[in-house]
């Protein structure tokens, strides 16, 4: 097993815009039904055990109407991917809801694929955390150039107690978002910058010293954190925490009249003081 430290933060400057070095040439949007799946015996006794670690109340009748797990999400989606499930360097799962069944949806994948690179999710960033792990690709596929990298973005509604859920990070259907990356054909230039430190003052500079509108006709595509925020702007529907601003990429993408813009997507989170902003330059106009 291989083991790191994070590098020191003071070598890295902050809010420092990182350039994917393979162009996204494939993005894929899909919505689930609640109840794909049923919870087991054992199920129930792992969430009642794990609850009670908490001091959470759980209620077993919340689990009667079943669930849409992030593995089962994941099967439908890698089959819209083929052949450009196989063959990465690296493959990231994003989410802020937890899974409805732990520990499945990574090694699915790795098992799925041909050639699987390096396989890993991250959590507890918030919505933020597909531009946390759009970062880590682009540290990784720099290191290992990676000719293939895989972003997966999921929400998930299904829930086993009845705890308030910040809104933030409540999720109201179940979806995934795939953004491949693909250093083997012409793909749209992508740009990422996450800012921490990030207070709801600071929003409208730091998207205005984004340049967003300066080089070519835009388009801003917000999160859940950034609703009304910006007039003009298209907005995710409230509930997709980490999937909203993604689905609207991806359908911007398969429209003529804007996949030849720039296309900003952008969150913000202000709990964790969190700004997030992805530029994507078609192919050739990036500037």
């Amino acid at each position: 097993m291989y083991v790191s430290a994070p590098p020191p933060l003071r070598d890295r400057p902050r809010s420092a815009w990182r350039a994917l070095g393979p162009g996204l040439t494939l993005t894929r949007r899909q919505e689930y039904p609640p109840d794909l799946g049923r919870y087991s015996d054992l199920d129930r006794v792992y969430f009642a055990d794990l609850l009670a670690l908490h001091g959470v109340p759980y209620r077993d009748d919340l689990l009667d109407a079943g669930r849409t797990t992030f593995r089962e999400m994941m099967a439908g989606l890698l089959d819209g991917l083929r052949p450009h499930h196989h063959g990465y360097g690296v493959a990231v799962l994003a989410s802020a809801t937890p899974d409805a069944e732990p520990g499945w949806p990574i090694p699915y994948l790795t098992d799925s694929a041909e050639r699987p690179g390096l396989a890993f999710a991250v959590s507890d960033q918030g919505p933020l955390a597909p531009f946390t792990a759009l970062e880590l690709i682009v540290d990784i596929a720099a290191t290992d150039r990676a000719g293939r990298a895989l972003m997966v973005a999921m929400d998930q509604c299904a829930r086993q107690h009845d705890e308030a859920v910040p809104d933030r990070i409540a999720a109201t259907r179940n979806a995934a978002v795939a953004l491949v990356f693909d250093g083997s054909a012409p793909g749209a230039a992508v740009r990422v910058r996450l800012s921490t430190g990030v207070t709801a003052p600071d929003v409208a500079r730091l998207l205005a010293d984004a340049g967003t509108g300066t080089m070519l006709p835009g388009t801003m595509l917000l999160g859940t954190g950034l609703a009304g925020r910006v007039p003009g702007a298209r907005a995710a529907p409230p509930g997709t925490p980490c999937t909203g601003p993604w689905s609207l990429l991806a359908d911007a993408l398969t429209d003529p009249g804007l996949a030849r813009s720039r296309l900003v997507v952008a969150d913000f989170d202000e709990e964790l003081g969190y700004l997030g902003v992805c530029v994507v330059d078609p192919p050739g106009t990036a500037g």
